[in-house]
């Protein structure tokens, strides 16, 4: 095999990364944590993760990882909006989706700390 078979070879290549399980688990409990508020836009991420209890991962016994950061901050992102948008509420209008977004954010914050401000 040449460079030039080995090069073509690379192009087609796609790696995704895959996040930890216990930090899915952990964004899941998040969100399900979410469903139980009434306002649910309006709800603090500090307290949804203090009502999260000793069932949430990373405050406990693991690290987030920077490739899990990463993940969350982009294809994460998808996901979040994706998952309160069929389950939780109908983000139609800005409105809702600045404060789904702030929400992101400020849960991206909090794990940024945890893992020690990188």
């Amino acid at each position: 095999m040449d460079i030039d078979d080995l090069c073509s070879h690379f192009t087609e290549t796609v790696i995704e990364y895959k996040p930890t399980q216990l930090f899915l688990q952990d964004i899941n409990l998040f969100l399900e944590e979410l469903k139980h508020y009434e306002n649910i836009l309006e709800a603090d991420v500090y307290e949804i993760l203090v009502s999260c209890g000793s069932n949430i991962n990373w405050s406990l016994d693991t690290f987030i990882t920077l490739d899990d950061l990463n993940w969350f901050k982009n294809d994460g992102k998808i996901e979040f909006y994706k998952y309160i948008n069929e389950n939780i509420i109908n983000l139609d209008n800005i409105y809702l989706y600045q404060k789904a977004t702030a929400m992101f954010d400020q849960l991206c914050e909090i794990f940024e700390l945890a893992m020690g401000g990188n």
